[in-house]
């Protein structure tokens, strides 16, 4: 009795004991996206937060328990349209890619995906404080966005260390303040939020505002602008920048995030206008200003940090591409076209498949055509039971199913894994170098692609099937006793 008990008073003070002794809380920069995005090129800001996780409701906070990754607070209007906070925190992994582990993270964006992600995650996360629609349909809401943000933007972290002291004041003040909605574009806007945070646990001095960029008002780029030269006068701060990568898919790319007389000239949108006189004199003051004496980019502040840290570690695997191994990277490239031909000229595809495997010399518009596949043809969900993302997709007569995470990319029909992989590293070896994902992630998708290939039924194994056989496709969940040889358009089962 008394051992129970006193292993009940271990497990309950590891439920209450804080993850870390020390933390983080970052500026996420994220890009501009849409017509707005387009316009303005200002992007938005969130608040990282390591240690600091909602506590049973998106409105209230404590600090992490063990395991636990962080949040982001993000700040919308209205981030409901039935109920008027002015921010809500959701977990990190959520945040970026739509469900709760890294290791399940969606290899491809997908519309119809972010919404099973909203419709999966809304009763944990946010039905505590949000309230369904009169016909019990979700609200409509910028909370939405809060979810899988990697699905339609690049994101920058630019963080510093704090302590358990900084983390319970972040808490504190927030608990303790009004949450309803005052939202401003130009004087209480998400970059004012997130330069908030950081005055909570910064000495009065060391202020990361930066009106002067932004024509009065805060921007995201000047929070990095700022953060970055603090950082400069203050090493002990211990700045660190991270990028996680748009993910791949039907998506328009998001754009670099710019200062507002930036976008002046930087945007296309706006060329008419410099055959105008007094704005042609603006837009080239202002190309003069930030190009001479001013200039700053957010991903030029990461390459930067990335090539110092990749020059004081030991191995540089991690390093984007482009940046740290290049062996690696001319290697990926050269071996992926006669990985795909291989494929193509010996499995059975559906006629629709081989037209854009014969695209292999061309791993861009392979990759996009494949995407475009998935979207039109396929159905991406949430998996009840593995909460983890599935895509669904009949080739030719087959039913095939596979999840389309790292983790379970090799659970499902191997012909349907091998497209998906096929996509995703075409993809990445042909986007600009800054955008693209780290060597050693493009690496691990492209080892998976090879198990993929090893996997696939050749033409030259199968049988026609007897008129009793049948073929099953593999859903999530379901372990098949036997394994398909297909010829694409007919089908047969190996034992």
């Amino acid at each position: 009795m008394r051992l129970r008990r006193f292993i009940a008073l271990i497990a309950g003070f590891l439920l209450v004991t804080p993850a870390a002794s020390s933390a983080d809380v970052g500026a996420l920069i994220l890009e501009p996206i849409r017509t707005l995005g387009y316009l303005t090129r200002a992007g938005h800001a969130a608040v990282y937060l390591s240690n600091i996780c909602p506590d049973g409701s998106p409105i209230r906070l404590r600090l992490c328990h063990p395991g636990e990754r962080g949040g982001v607070i993000s700040k919308y209007t209205p981030i409901s349209e039935n109920d008027d906070y002015d921010w809500a925190i959701v977990p990190f992994d959520q945040f970026l890619n739509g469900v709760d582990s890294e290791a399940l993270a969606p290899l491809i964006a997908s519309h119809q995906l972010r919404e099973s992600i909203q419709a999966h995650e809304f009763s944990p996360l946010f039905s505590s404080a949000l309230s369904l629609r009169s016909d019990r349909e979700l609200p409509d809401g910028e909370w939405k966005t809060t979810l899988a943000t990697r699905f339609d933007r690049t994101i920058y972290n630019f963080s510093i260390r704090t302590t358990i002291d900084d983390d319970w004041r972040i808490v504190e003040a927030f608990n303790k303040a009004e949450n309803r909605s005052h939202f401003n574009f130009f004087y209480d806007n998400c970059s004012d939020q997130t330069r908030a945070v950081f005055a909570v646990i910064l000495p009065s001095a060391a202020d990361i505002g930066d009106r002067t960029n932004g024509l009065s008002m805060q921007t995201p780029k000047g929070l990095a602008k700022a953060l970055v030269r603090l950082a400069e006068q203050h090493p002990e701060l211990q700045l660190h920048i991270e990028r996680y990568s748009q993910m791949p898919g039907t998506a328009p790319r998001s754009r670099e995030t710019l200062f507002p007389l930036e976008n002046l000239y930087r945007n296309l949108s706006f060329a008419p206008y410099w055959f105008f006189g007094g704005f042609r004199e603006l837009a080239i003051g202002a190309f003069l200003y930030h190009q001479l004496f001013v200039r700053f980019s957010v991903s030029g502040a990461y390459q930067d940090f990335a090539t110092r840290t990749s020059a004081s570690a030991t191995a540089d695997s991690t390093a984007p591409i482009g940046q740290g191994d290049a062996r690696a990277w001319h290697s990926l490239q050269r071996e992926y076209v006669p990985v795909i031909a291989e494929a193509e000229k010996t499995v059975g595809w559906p006629t629709e498949i081989r037209s854009l495997l014969v695209e292999r010399s061309s791993p861009d518009k392979l990759a996009q055509g494949l995407f475009e596949y998935f979207e039109a043809r396929g159905r991406f969900f949430i998996d009840e039971d593995r909460h983890s993302p599935w895509l669904e997709l009949r080739l030719g007569d087959v039913a095939t199913a596979t999840g389309i995470s790292m983790a379970e990319i090799g659970d499902g029909d191997p012909a349907l894994s091998f497209l998906v992989l096929a996509a995703v590293v075409g993809y990445q070896l042909t986007i600009p170098e800054d955008r693209r994902d780290t060597v050693e992630t493009v690496t691990r998708a492209f080892s998976l692609l090879r198990q993929a290939s090893a996997r696939l039924p050749r033409t030259t194994r199968a049988r026609r099937p007897s008129d009793q056989e049948s073929v099953e496709p593999q859903l999530p969940g379901v372990r098949s006793r036997t394994h398909l040889s297909i010829t694409y358009g007919r089908s047969s089962v190996v034992d």
